[in-house]
């Protein structure tokens, strides 16, 4: 008996049996038996195409070559990576008044046992790798980890929770030298070596050194020997303290790791993981993608970047890993200890032996971390009881009344550093508040000063340039949400302006701001050269403001608790020091016999020239002062008897210049809004003596003293005033004194920034002086003094200048005569602002 079986029902069945090998081939990396898991954010860095799905499977009639057939399932291994940074020692929130602590790390130590059981290779242990930045440079990591018995609790906590391996951070070689030695040591002995691989160790340390750092670390897992490395930027030298400079010094980190990696191999490595420290949040991930495309050897698997992001409020939770067309895997971490993040690592048999990934079956997922309130019988409750102890103390008798936010609260550290340390702008970085502990209330003690600050970076006074303040800082005035907070920067609509003051480009302005900050911790701005950090730290000098502001207890208002520097005056200083070379020409010699100036011959002559200004103001007075030295020696030629031009060794030079001006302020600043043709009253002052050879057979000293009341206009501020008025003139001659009424008009430019060439700015300042003299029984006087100067810069200090001066006169019924300098030099100039603040 025969049974007849349709051809379709055959055809069904082969396709019922053949679909599922291939589904199978068409997804090779996925596991069969895994629960279901987030697609891992990307995010494609170089502008490379995503990595391409596999084509379907051809028709049976064309064979596959055995090279494009999928790697059985088998021969597949995933491997589960769990990755922390940047917590900064922050294991706990303490609050010790409200008795309501809780901990970081016991939410990472939960958060890592719930997900043990899927963790792959199933039934081993959780594999989690430190980033660095684990113990400082918050207060709570300082306290717990200077101690042995505290460090050894904290090593033995990250030990049950499977860390194999911790790299040092930028911040941890922050902390003090008691806590990096009982830090090394306990997790020395918990097995978990700290890592930093591009180091130098100094001789007279080495051995110090060899002990606390490990360079590398080789761990196994699941047959995959993976070799450990942790890399820094050269630049991060400049950040070391004293005491850890002389241990180490950070080198090269591509000639380190490529040095690195010939070790490894030897030592039958099958996969390079590489804990980077090069970048950013603001550069992220430019520099570690600067790093490889400088490799010219075998890159990394996989690097895990420290400090690439912040979470936010809104979103706690976004990783990205970066997959390129082919090289490393670039997984990011998020900072605070917010979350963890969990590497599914999918490596391939090589063909050469040893392990290769597919990056197709990789994934990267971060996994928020929720805090958690610490329990009474926690172990870390002992930590936190003796943590309050030692921090719960009032500081003075201050108390925040109404909850504070954190911007007011950055506000007002700001306020206390600029006013300490006597500068008129103050700078810090954003994140060096807990922004998660905001908002705060009241009673001020130790333990909410060393809660709400993480750092305690050394204070760093810098004096920088005006016009490099508009480039430093610009983008940061007024700025709410960007990573630097910068007191008395003000953005108008006609530029930025300092305490309400027009920024004079050529000036050093005195900024207070932290170490982090000038050497280019986050890479916010360019590290400053030349300066020297203080021996307090800015967590230090808030817990001393508050333990000295006694008296009535108060809350805290910036506006109130510190001087408007609008108001309060402002000293600036300086000078500038130079010799020149020139040559002085006069016209229409010996017209006026009584004018040494004009009764001189063409002089060839060099000089030391010094001009020294100085000032102070405020919103209502100005007074500024102004004096120039010019001595030198000068010679000319003149023909003898036989027609032979021969030089004339003549007398010496001099020119003393002072000039004391006072302005008004109060009708521009306070009733037209600081316009810039709104009248200023004004007061110049000034004394001129000099000794000039003459054609006379002897030359006498003339002296000079002007005092002129009039209206000016400040059309460019602190730079360019045009002024015009009235008042009188005595001028000291050879044998009486002459008194003269006369009418002025002139200008008077500061030096400063002019112009550019050739991509080189040029400076100027510039002064005229125009009077009518007229006196009882005498003609009447029409004279022009004219002064410009111009510097091109050869660096910040030191330049190169043109001087032209000129001197004019005319009597009614005679001829203008006048004369005029050349000069030629090289200058030094040197220039200082304090404000004096009042309160």
């Amino acid at each position: 008996m025969s049974i007849r079986i349709p051809f379709t029902m055959i055809s069904f069945f082969l396709m019922l049996l053949v679909l599922p090998a291939v589904s199978a081939a068409q997804n090779p990396g996925a596991p069969p038996s895994i629960a279901p898991v987030p697609p891992a954010a990307t995010i494609d860095a170089e502008k490379v195409d995503p990595v391409p799905v596999p084509e379907p499977v051809p028709p049976a009639a064309e064979p596959v070559p055995p090279a494009a057939e999928p790697v059985p399932q088998s021969n597949l291994k995933q491997l589960d990576f769990l990755f922390t940074s940047d917590l900064y020692g922050r294991f706990y929130t303490p609050d010790c008044l409200g008795n309501k602590p809780r901990s970081y790390l016991k939410a990472i130590q939960s958060k890592v046992n719930e997900l043990a059981p899927d963790l792959k290779p199933a039934g081993g242990k959780p594999v989690l790798i430190g980033g660095g930045n684990l113990f400082s440079p918050d207060a709570m990591g300082h306290f717990l980890l200077e101690s042995p018995t505290g460090a050894a609790f904290i090593a033995g906590e990250y030990r049950k929770m499977g860390m194999m391996v911790n790299a040092y951070g930028p911040q941890d070689f922050l902390a003090p030298d008691k806590v990096l030695e009982a830090a090394s040591g306990a997790f020395s002995k918990a097995e978990i070596p700290l890592l930093a691989t591009n180091i130098e160790c100094e001789k007279a340390q080495e051995a110090t050194c060899r002990a606390r750092i490990a360079q590398h670390q080789v761990i196994v897992i699941d047959g995959v020997r993976i070799g450990v490395l942790a890399l820094f930027p050269e630049a991060q030298n400049a950040r070391l303290s004293k005491a850890v400079r002389a241990m180490f010094k950070f080198t090269d980190p591509v000639k380190a790791y490529k040095a690195k990696l010939a070790e490894l191999n030897k030592d039958g490595v099958h996969l390079v993981f590489l804990v980077s420290h090069l970048d950013t949040e603001m550069s992220y991930p430019g520099n570690i993608l600067g790093f490889l495309r400088g490799l010219d050897v075998a890159e990394p698997a996989v690097v895990f970047a420290s400090q690439s992001q912040s979470p936010s409020i809104q979103n706690l939770g976004y990783i990205p890993l970066i997959k390129r067309n082919q090289g490393a895997l670039i997984v990011g971490s998020s900072r605070f200890g917010r979350s963890l993040t969990r590497l599914r690592l999918a490596v391939l048999p090589g063909e050469k032996g040893g392990f290769i990934v597919d990056p197709s079956a990789t994934e990267a997922m971060d996994i928020p971390v929720p805090v958690q309130d610490l329990a009474a019988g926690d172990p870390g409750a002992v930590q936190v009881r003796e943590f309050c102890e030692a921090f719960n103390k009032p500081l003075g008798n201050n108390v925040i009344e109404k909850p504070m936010e954190f911007e007011p609260f950055l506000a007002y550290m700001l306020g206390v550093m600029r006013t300490t340390e006597r500068t008129e702008l103050a700078v810090i970085n954003r994140d060096v508040l807990n922004h998660f502990d905001f908002p705060v209330s009241g009673p001020v003690t130790r333990e909410m000063i060393a809660r709400l600050i993480r750092t305690d970076s050394a204070l760093v006074v810098l004096n920088i340039k005006g016009k490099d303040i508009k480039a430093l800082f610009g983008a940061f005035a007024d700025s709410t949400t960007g990573a630097l907070k910068v007191l008395g920067l003000e953005k108008t609509k006609t530029g930025l302006t300092i305490n309400n003051r027009d920024i004079e480009d050529d000036l050093h302005y005195a900024v207070v701001t932290t170490q982090f900050v000038a050497s280019g911790g986050g890479g916010i701005i360019a590290a400053q050269a030349g300066f020297k950090a203080g021996e307090k730290g800015v967590r230090t000098l808030m817990m001393e403001y508050f333990e000295g502001r006694t008296g009535k207890a108060r809350g805290l208002d910036a506006t109130t608790d510190f001087p408007d520097l609008w108001k309060n005056y402002v000293w600036n200083g300086g000078g500038n020091v130079g010799i020149t070379f020139g040559h002085s020409n006069v016209f229409h010699t010996g017209v006026y016999a009584d004018k040494p100036k004009l009764m001189g011959q063409d002089l060839t002559s060099m000089n030391v020239d010094i001009t020294i200004f100085t000032g102070i103001s405020n919103v209502t007075h100005a007074l500024t002062g102004r004096a120039r030295l010019l001595y030198g020696k000068t010679w000319t030629t003149q023909v003898d008897e036989l027609g032979q031009t021969v030089d004339v060794d003549t007398e010496s030079a001099d020119e003393v210049k002072l000039n004391l001006l006072y302005q008004l302020k109060s009708p521009k600043n306070s009733w037209w809004k600081g316009s810039w043709w709104a009248p200023i009253p004004f007061v110049d002052v000034g004394y001129l003596t000099e000794f000039t050879p003459s054609l006379r057979d002897e030359s006498y000293r003339a002296k000079l003293f002007t005092g002129i009341l009039g209206l000016g206009m400040e059309v460019w501020e602190s730079r360019l005033f045009f002024k015009a008025g009235a008042g009188m003139r005595r001028e000291y001659g050879e044998e009486d004194v002459k008194a003269q009424n006369t009418l002025y008009a002139g200008w008077q430019l500061n030096n400063g920034d002019m112009f550019k060439v050739f991509g080189q700015g040029v400076k100027g300042e510039s002064r005229l002086d125009g009077y009518v003299l007229d006196s009882d029984g005498e003609p009447r006087n029409y004279e022009i003094q004219m002064s410009n100067k111009l510097y091109f810069a050869l660096n910040n200090r030191i330049f190169f200048s043109f001087t032209h001066e000129a001197y004019a006169l005319k009597r009614d019924g005679e001829r203008w005569s006048f004369a005029m300098d050349f000069l030629f030099g090289f200058n030094v100039l040197f220039d200082v602002r304090v404000p004096f603040i009042v309160y």
